[in-house]
């Protein structure tokens, strides 16, 4: 009976120590995901500003070269 409950215990800890180990990684991509978000927000703003101080239609408002 012992012998189960190390065995068992070893297994928690296994699982405990795999839980730890997924939940950084997880914050991890959780803080790279905002930075990416922010730093799409910012190029976006960049792009309106810089086609409207240059008066020119956004490239989603041009028609194709071919028309």
């Amino acid at each position: 009976m012992k012998e189960r409950m190390v065995g068992v215990e070893e297994k928690i800890a296994f699982i405990e120590r795999h839980v730890e180990d997924l939940d950084s990684a997880l914050m991890e991509l959780y803080d790279r995901l905002a930075a990416m978000e922010r730093d799409l927000a910012r190029l976006r703003e960049e792009k309106q500003r810089g086609f409207e101080a240059s008066d020119q239609p956004s490239p989603e408002d041009e028609k194709p070269p071919h028309w």
